[in-house]
């Protein structure tokens, strides 16, 4: 059976907004580690992951015209600040 786009986008929405209600069970399991360090780990195999997913589609080239540009690095650096910070909250508000 194919499904069509809209669907496809539907099932996708569900899922993710099912497992972002669920994560706070996760990080509640895990209170006696400091949140610091759960986003350590967090930002660390996400890079992890996302290079390797990368490397594997042979997309590293975008990675490198990405970051050719002085402005292009700062608008990613200061978003991976802003989305870092959201998440070391986030992850402390449910830990405390």
């Amino acid at each position: 059976m194919q499904l069509n786009e809209t669907t496809k986008g539907l099932c996708a929405s569900i899922l993710a907004f099912a497992l972002w209600g669920l994560l706070p069970i996760y990080w509640k399991l895990l209170n006696t580690i400091p949140a610091q360090e759960i986003l350590c780990h967090r930002i660390i195999w996400s890079f992890v992951f996302a290079g390797g997913l990368l490397l594997f589609s042979r997309r590293m080239g975008e990675v490198r015209l990405a970051f050719s540009s002085f402005r292009h690095f700062g608008q990613m650096l200061a978003s991976g600040v802003l989305i870092g910070t959201n998440w070391l909250i986030f992850i402390w508000g449910v830990n405390a």
